[in-house]
């Protein structure tokens, strides 16, 4: 039985009353242990940012993918599971590692490890 209060009506806690201030801490609260339940859920990934086009044609922002993973096995990675994005929008593109820019070509001996983070970067034109 819950306490009386003005917050209280037939036993059941009145969101009119509840402030809403408490409410966006506990939505915080549990957005926050959520994201913490994912990420431990998912320790042998990385987490690939997709920008512009790549985004357009991912149809995401953001995904987890395998690591750890060769630099040089990521094109052939992404264009298993995106048919076609090599040709048409990764061949343009640029690729940062961990806020480091390199080239898949140069650099394919490196190795992307998990939590690490790369963003496909497509060419950005100024006016």
């Amino acid at each position: 039985m819950l306490p009386a209060s003005p917050a209280v009506v037939n036993n059941q806690l009145s969101h009119n009353f509840f402030p809403f201030s408490r409410i966006c801490q506990l939505r915080a609260i549990m957005t926050s242990n959520s994201e913490k339940t994912t990420e431990s859920s998912s320790t042998e990934t990385f987490t690939i940012h997709y920008f512009a086009t790549a985004s357009q044609y991912t149809s995401k922002n953001t995904e987890r993918l395998p690591a750890p993973l060769p630099l040089s096995e990521l094109f052939p990675l992404l264009e298993e599971r995106y048919p076609g994005i090599h040709k048409k929008v990764l061949g343009s593109c640029s690729v940062s590692l961990e806020s480091d820019y390199v080239d898949v070509v140069e650099d394919a001996q490196k190795v992307i490890q998990v939590g690490d983070e790369v963003a496909i970067i497509p060419p950005v034109s100024s006016g």
